[in-house]
């Protein structure tokens, strides 16, 4: 016998190799995502110190293939059988357990991972790499221990506009946490991302995030803050809610007429309407974050317009009639006059600096 097999021989081994490759059952693709968290957790020490997010991405995907080896021979055949069974709707819940805990794996190696060496701050900012901030974002947000910091953020201060603000505010800082792990400094990677829509408004995958991440900033936010308002709602102190009592300690009781007159006034407006008017807020400063500058620039210079005239049209109303005036004007009108007011509003909180499109996204969301 010589030193080569013959073809019967290659044969029985090519059929050793096909019997060897199983394809996954409903039952064994559970036992391979069992595997694969508890690797993935042995392998976080490791993870975390590999020195950028593309590294990281690909070790975990090495992880993944050498698991499903173990129990398919092969990461092709795996994930052939893989496909047929999502498609079969059989895995469902096994499936999102799978994306998760990777989603998660790579979250961590990302902000568990030391920066190493000099922020940077210069050149421009690659679509892969903004699309790499923005999927860790929205998976960071969403996180339970920052839920809890939002959460956290909304009952630290004292009145209702102030809570929303400081919501907004924290969602922010968390968007500079994963800059910083990115290795970018905060200022130069909010201009650069600001500038991302118009310099890459061909690249339909980049414009699509873009728009997911300003979705998921807008969910986190009114879901937190209509939870806790809600909370608020319900624990009532002595008949007045968060908003009430909080407003008699900042407000001089003698000047309003005292505790209860300030209490009435406050409660000539619901709750659910206090609540609703936040939501409208939110939703306004949301589409007005999605526009380039110059599509911004045409919206303001419509809505200035809107709101000259509109105070023309009432100036010439005596005082006491312009509550029945005001039940005249149509939705559109009284949008515009809101979207304006709420944009300067935002404006003069930035204290005349240019403004950063990025934390415009979230800071009042």
């Amino acid at each position: 016998m010589s030193g080569f097999n013959d073809e019967n021989e290659n044969e029985s081994d090519r059929s050793a190799l096909l019997q060897s490759e199983t394809a996954l059952t409903a039952e064994t693709f559970g036992d391979y995502v069992e595997t694969l968290a508890s690797t993935l957790e042995e392998n976080k020490d490791k993870l975390a110190s590999l020195l950028t997010p593309e590294a990281k991405r690909a070790e975990i995907m090495e992880t993944q293939k050498e698991v499903m080896a173990s129990y398919c021979g092969s990461w092709e055949v795996g994930k052939s059988s893989l496909v047929k069974l999502v498609s079969s709707k059989t895995v469902d819940s096994t499936y999102e357990t799978m994306n998760n805990l990777i989603k998660t794996a790579y979250l961590n190696a990302v902000m568990d991972g030391e920066i190493v060496g000099e922020m940077k701050n210069v050149g421009e900012l690659e679509a892969d790499k903004i699309l790499t901030f923005l999927d860790l974002c929205n998976s960071y947000v969403q996180t339970e221990e920052n839920f809890s910091l939002l959460k956290s953020a909304f009952t630290q201060e004292a009145e209702i506009k102030l809570s929303i603000k400081a919501v907004n505010q924290k969602l922010v800082e968390l968007q500079h946490e994963v800059m910083n792990k990115l290795g970018w400094d905060v200022e130069w990677a909010t201009d650069e991302l600001s500038m991302s829509r118009e310099r890459y408004a061909s690249d339909a995958n980049l414009l699509n995030s873009l728009n997911n991440f300003i979705t998921t900033m807008t969910q986190v936010s009114r879901t937190v803050i209509q939870e806790m308002t809600e909370k608020y709602s319900r624990e009532l102190d002595d008949g007045v809610t968060k908003v009430v009592s909080s407003n008699s300690r900042e407000v001089d009781p003698e000047a309003v007429g005292g505790r209860g007159q300030m209490e009435e006034r406050m409660e000539e407006v619901p709750r659910e309407t206090l609540k609703q008017m936040a939501v409208i807020e939110q939703d306004i400063l949301a589409e007005l974050m999605s526009y380039s500058p110059g599509e911004l620039q045409a919206q303001m210079q419509i809505c200035l317009q809107i709101r000259q005239s509109f105070m023309q049209q009432i100036s010439l109303i005596p005082a006491s009639e312009r509550a029945n005036f005001m039940l005249t004007v149509s939705p559109e009108v009284k949008r515009r006059l809101l979207m304006i007011k709420i944009w300067e509003s935002y404006e003069s909180k930035r204290g005349g600096r240019e403004l950063k499109r990025v934390e415009k996204n979230t800071e009042d969301m």
